[in-house]
């Protein structure tokens, strides 16, 4: 076997491992709604009674819970207990922090603006979302987590 196909067969095998990794990180969505709140909810999530969402997967459980508000009072507290927050955005549309908290991370999110619907206040709405989730899955987490915020919307 010569240099260049050694070379050809390590970059098809790390191709395929590559690809196979990608193929497995796939993540589904449905949309979840509440009152004036949309965004995109892992489909394998199940709603508990208290209204969050619990994702299991062996030993591991991620928390996710949302709110919408109206007429919102702006607080923007950020909950990281005696620690700081490794990630921290305040700005007149929105608020997002997230911290590790022993082996947990939790994110939070707030979005700021106005839905215009009949009954709703005159002042500024909110939606959140808050996600707490194990440490050792940051690397499976972090990016539904940012697909989540992303997704987050005033929906009518």
């Amino acid at each position: 076997m010569t240099v260049r196909s050694r070379a050809l067969a390590v970059l098809c095998l790390l191709v395929g491992i590559a690809t196979a990794g990608s193929a497995s990180a796939r993540q589904d969505y449905v949309t979840h709604r509440d009152l004036f709140l949309a965004v995109d909810l892992p489909s394998e999530a199940q709603e508990a009674p208290n209204g969050e969402f619990i994702v299991t997967e062996g030993a591991d459980t991620t928390t996710l819970a949302f709110m919408a508000s109206t007429p919102h009072f702006d607080v923007r507290r950020v909950d990281c207990g005696d620690s700081e927050p490794a990630y921290k955005v305040s700005n007149d549309r929105l608020f997002a922090w997230s911290c590790e908290l022993g082996d947990r991370i939790r994110y939070h999110i707030e979005k700021y603006g106005r839905t215009y619907l009949i009954g709703a206040s005159n002042g500024t709405e909110t939606i959140e979302f808050t996600a707490d989730y194990p440490a050792s899955k940051r690397a499976v987490w972090d990016p539904i987590i940012a697909h989540m915020s992303r997704s987050l919307r005033f929906a009518r």
